[in-house]
């Protein structure tokens, strides 16, 4: 079977593994590809911004390569006890599907599946979300001043995030759960 003219679809393009040519998505024609080196870029970056090596704990595709993340501690722990760690983690995630865009956030949470990706997205305030447009390396260069500021910006948000998340679970950890308080919640 040979595809004629009418077969092509000129306005949407389908983005593909390289390794086993699985299709991972139809996107947009402007749609721009953002390889997952970038996300180590980004990590790089980081470093160089904080002055702090980040630690990578987490990384992996979920489905067939369609979403990537990579999950890195940066900074100190903060402590609600003694050995009652809250970790500070900054975790980029990239889509291949068409389905969201670049993201880069400070959370909590430790990514390691879709639901904590979610969880971690969904309770996040303080991302930078790059679409997938056919300037997004662009953004995604580091090396670029406007692209420092924006990060620059980030890494402030997150340390007053996690300042209010730690002055909420201290405030949290003051409460008294009774008895009759749980049999009423549950």
């Amino acid at each position: 079977w040979e595809p004629s003219v009418a077969d092509i679809v000129n306005s949407h393009k389908v983005t593909y593994r390289t390794d086993n040519v699985s299709t991972l998505g139809v996107v947009g024609k402007s749609y721009g590809i953002v390889q997952n080196s970038k996300a180590f870029d980004f990590m790089d970056f980081m470093k160089e911004a904080s002055g702090q090596d980040p630690v990578i704990e987490t990384y992996g595709s979920l489905g067939y390569g369609e979403r990537i993340f990579i999950t890195a501690t940066l900074g100190e722990d903060s402590y609600l006890n003694p050995g009652d760690a809250v970790k500070n983690y900054v975790v980029f995630t990239n889509s291949h599907d068409g389905s969201g865009g670049v993201m880069a956030f400070f959370t909590p949470v430790r990514v390691i599946c879709q639901n904590t990706l979610n969880m971690a997205i969904r309770g996040c305030h303080n991302k930078v979300v790059f679409r997938h447009t056919s300037k997004v390396d662009e953004r995604l260069d580091w090396t670029i001043e406007r692209n420092r500021k924006i990060a620059a910006e980030l890494f402030s948000k997150s340390v007053k995030f996690s300042d209010k998340f730690m002055e909420r679970m201290t405030q949290l950890k003051q409460e008294t759960v009774t008895p009759e308080y749980t049999k009423e919640f549950v």
